[in-house]
């Protein structure tokens, strides 16, 4: 079973007719599912964090909108703002506009203060099947915690999704990363990063596929630029057949009850 997965590799902080015009381009492209950066709608402008927090469940419902027209499931994070407290949050929208899953970022980066301005989650990461395919993932830093998707892949992740603002002089961290992520769970592993700066700070671009070898499918440069790749599932099941070390890992002695 081959799926199209469309790479967003846009400039943050953008706003929503901006990601609106870049969805189109990725529909146009014949993408069964759309994967955006991370804080895809104004970044992390703290001066207006808190008024786009509140708008989530507009922009939620824009997407949904526009996922049920093209039949093109959407991936990616914005603000939320909840009970006083603002998340950073990812959806998974599937290809009939329905908000599947909703997971707030745990782990916030510490270095540009995030943990000043967001608030962590608390559930934990669960993958989520969306029509064909089961998808899971994380939010940029996450991508250094491999445990996040080891329990993701014991529960039968397919595809894992990483939303980034990764910076460009960490790049080769992120493309290490990735691919050790994908090798280590025998999974599909997309990662989508934003272009241009943040803070001080050039973001890296480098949006990237890596298959469940550990194989690169698909690398971006530095540019704006939406980018499509083919994924055959049936890739997982033989690479996971072959070496099968998420049957043999003793998840009783490692990952608690799981």
């Amino acid at each position: 079973m081959t799926i199209k997965i469309a790479l967003l590799q846009i400039e943050a902080p953008v706003d929503i007719t901006t990601v609106e015009d870049t969805l189109d381009k990725a529909a146009g492209k014949g993408a069964d599912y759309a994967i955006l950066p991370e804080m895809f709608y104004g970044g992390f402008n703290y001066k207006t964090l808190e008024r786009r927090a509140k708008e989530f469940g507009e922009i939620s419902n824009k997407l949904s909108m526009f996922a049920a027209n093209a039949k093109m499931g959407i991936i990616g994070t914005t603000a939320e703002f909840e009970d006083g407290k603002i998340y950073n949050s990812m959806l998974y929208i599937d290809k009939n506009g329905l908000l599947r899953k909703k997971q707030r970022k745990h782990f916030l980066f510490k270095p540009t203060g995030e943990e000043k301005y967001f608030s962590s989650g608390t559930q934990m990461y669960a993958p989520v099947k969306l029509e064909e395919s089961i998808f899971g993932g994380a939010i940029c830093y996450e991508l250094r915690f491999p445990e996040i998707f080891r329990k993701q892949a014991f529960k039968k992740m397919q595809i894992a999704v990483i939303p980034a603002q990764w910076p460009g002089v960490r790049i080769e961290h992120w493309k290490c990363l990735i691919r050790a992520r994908a090798i280590e769970n025998s999974c599909f592993f997309i990662g989508v990063n934003a272009t241009g700066s943040l803070y001080d700070m050039a973001l890296g671009g480098n949006s990237m596929v890596a298959g469940p070898d550990g194989k690169i499918l698909k690398v971006l440069g530095k540019s704006e630029e939406v980018a499509t790749v083919e994924i055959n599932i049936n890739e997982i099941y033989n690479a996971r057949k072959f070496i099968p070390s998420l049957n043999e890992a003793k998840k009783e002695r490692f990952y608690g009850d799981n």
